[in-house]
């Protein structure tokens, strides 16, 4: 399968490339292109979440991975005041946010470089639905992709990633 069909099948579920241009024509795996990032480490799909949960190695891990969902599901205008504190040590850190003016804050003691339970839950408790979209996720065993497809194209998805499940 070539590139340009592998987008028009990822297109045809409502997933399409911030910048068209960024792929090359040899970019033949359907996972590469649904995992690609831009230089700066962002996604180069709309309504495509690929991460790794061992990613907490800098003070700016939990932020940035708030920016990312909203940026996924395409809500970039309605999280604000998203701050964070991590004690690579074990001690008191915390994550927050306001999503369409709703605070949220998780409290935890930061274990290692994996993200924390609790504060990856609450990420995904509330930036993880989109409205008129199916949430699917493909699991790679130390993080995964989250999709999220239009109406009736679970099944176009899924021929292209026959692992992805409802999530």
């Amino acid at each position: 399968m070539t590139t340009d069909q592998i987008l028009a099948r990822l297109a045809a579920c409502g997933i399409t490339p911030v910048d068209p241009t960024s792929f090359a024509p040899e970019d033949d795996d359907p996972f590469f292109i649904l995992t690609d990032v831009d230089d700066d480490g962002v996604g180069s799909l709309r309504y495509v979440l690929a991460y790794d949960a061992e990613m907490i190695d800098d003070k700016t891990a939990y932020t940035d991975w708030i920016h990312e969902w909203a940026r996924a599901t395409d809500r970039s205008d309605a999280i604000g005041d998203v701050q964070s504190h991590v004690d690579f040590d074990g001690g008191a850190s915390f994550v927050q946010w306001s999503l369409n003016g709703t605070r949220t804050r998780v409290d935890f003691e930061q274990e290692g470089d994996w993200i924390h339970p609790d504060a990856a839950d609450a990420i995904i408790d509330q930036l993880g639905s989109v409205e008129g979209r199916t949430r699917l996720f493909i699991d790679n065993g130390q993080g995964g992709v989250y999709a999220w497809v239009l109406p009736g194209t679970v099944d176009q998805f899924t021929e292209l990633f026959p692992e992805a499940e409802r999530a």
